[in-house]
């Protein structure tokens, strides 16, 4: 019983509670009201208490995960019942179609007829079946009412598109039918058996085998199932089509690719096949040249030495190239994906260049140095400096740039905002310590020029008088008898 049923049973008011005995003292309509009032508090108060334990006893919750456990498994007993028809047909047909194109044991192509006519009899009803399973499962998991079938939820129509498309196969009633076409190139005509373009729509049944691989999918268990209602996620064969892309991408493509490869070389061979009854030497009677031929659609390249004449064989080639351009590109993405590096890679990565181009700064940096002093040797002592000598140190400060410029790009790229914010304060404690070494010089060369005049007026090369012209402004004498202390001047200035 669903809970709306529950609920409206116990909504309903509970006759037995109320009393009907008519009091002799009380009037037959103040008796009436009076049992009406005892019957409207009697049946509000039980109808809340009720209500209440309902809710307390799980009433909305979560399914029981035994129950829908066991669903799901019948499901997926059914989903390999299946499987083993859809394989079953599918070699069935491949056999019977190689022995009627070659004429050969047509007793036996009539007994393979009838295996594979019965085999998709079964087929059908274990697709009935496995949508029956499918509603008993939704009803476990309380996704729809008790009431609910095929029809109120919209599977009917999934469930006949699906048996319409496991309908084509070959059967006994039509191995005599053929449909003459004309080659448009030459002008002849050749001609196909009604079975082999029902052997060529079966290969729709490959997604009854794929879709196998989907329901035995981690993403598509029960648990998944419960996980995606709770983030209000639908649980669908797309959903886990997306979970392997996130998963295992190149494998899923690959495997995707492969696949596709060898079901449309076959497909393409049935198309193409026919005109090797009036050409002896059609390259599409072997299958490996139909694979090949696929090989190049799909990859684009077109070669030109196999190629599609008949009108199936060409609508097929421009399938396969849309499907092989779009596998190709998601195989493409999917690579550069796998090669760009993740969070922690990417930090990895900084440190390690980092450390580098440190070294390398100090590399350059040194031999940039030593090159400039010895240019500045060779200038003091009046040799004549080399073009050879400027251009190499040229070239050396500008790799000390450029190098530089690379690291500073690689600490903002790689560093997130907390380490910029380090890296700020880094900055300004060096400057802070820079600052504090230039003023503990700075006073010291003040004490210095202090100690200075005082020395010079001691020793009488200063007089007072020329002190007062000093601070007038006529300080000639003075920076003449400064010169002396050149070095102090330098390290003044440099302060």
């Amino acid at each position: 019983m669903s809970h709306a049923v529950k609920l409206t049973s116990m909504l309903r008011p509970k006759h037995h509670d109320v009393e009907l005995v008519e009091s002799p003292s009380i009037p037959k309509r103040q008796s009436f009201r009076r049992q009406n009032s005892i019957f409207k508090k009697s049946s509000g108060t039980d109808m809340f208490r009720d209500l209440m334990l309902k809710l307390d006893e799980g009433v909305g919750t979560l399914e029981n995960g035994r129950i829908s456990f066991a669903y799901f498994e019948k499901w997926k007993t059914v989903e390999f019942a299946c499987l083993l028809f859809s394989i079953l047909t599918i070699l069935l047909s491949v056999l019977e179609y190689e022995l009627e194109f070659r004429n050969e044991s047509p007793h036996i192509q009539k007994v393979l007829l009838w295996i594979i006519f019965l085999c998709t009899i079964i087929l059908i009803t274990m697709i009935i079946l496995r949508f029956n399973v499918v509603i008993l499962f939704q009803r476990s998991r309380n996704m729809i009412g008790a009431y609910e079938g095929l029809r109120s939820t919209g599977l009917f129509k999934y469930m006949i598109l699906e048996i319409l498309l496991s309908i084509p196969h070959p059967n006994p009633f039509l191995d005599e039918i053929r449909f003459t076409m004309s080659d448009q190139v030459l002008g002849k005509e050749y001609y196909h058996s009604v079975n082999e373009m029902l052997n060529l729509l079966q290969i729709v049944r490959v997604f009854l085998i794929l879709r196998v691989f989907f329901i035995i999918s981690p993403f598509f268990s029960t648990s998944a199932h419960r996980i995606c209602d709770m983030y209000d996620a639908k649980t669908s064969y797309f959903f886990v089509i997306k979970a392997r892309m996130q998963s295992a991408p190149l494998s899923f493509i690959f495997t995707n690719l492969c696949l596709s490869l060898f079901i449309l070389a076959y497909a393409l061979r049935i198309c193409e096949r026919p005109l090797s009854r009036i050409y002896s030497d059609w390259s599409y009677d072997n299958y490996l040249n139909a694979l090949w031929n696929v090989v190049e659609v799909m990859a684009t390249v077109g070669y030109g030495e196999y190629t599609a004449r008949t009108i199936l064989g060409r609508g097929l080639t421009i399938i396969i190239g849309i499907w092989g351009v779009g596998t190709l590109s998601l195989l493409v993405v999917s690579l550069s994906n796998l090669l760009a590096m993740e969070k922690l890679e990417l930090k990895a990565y900084t440190v390690i260049e980092r450390l580098r181009l440190k070294s390398l700064l100090r590399e350059w940096g040194s031999k940039s140095i030593i090159q400039a002093v010895h240019l500045w040797k060779k200038s003091s002592k009046g040799n004549k400096v080399s073009y050879n000598d400027v251009l190499d140190l040229r070239k050396s400060t500008n790799e000390f740039r450029l190098l530089n410029r690379q690291y500073k790009s690689l600490t903002l790229e790689g560093s997130t905002l907390t380490e910029e914010m380090m890296t700020g304060f880094d900055k300004i404690r060096e400057e802070m310590k820079e600052l504090k070494k230039r003023q503990t010089k700075l006073s010291w060369l003040t004490q210095t020029m202090v100690d200075m005049a005082e020395t010079i007026e001691k020793e009488g090369c200063i007089s007072n008088s020329m002190l007062d012209e000093n601070a007038e402004g006529r300080n000639a004498p003075l920076e003449f008898k400064l010169d002396n202390y050149e070095g102090y001047w330098v390290d003044l200035m440099e302060v």
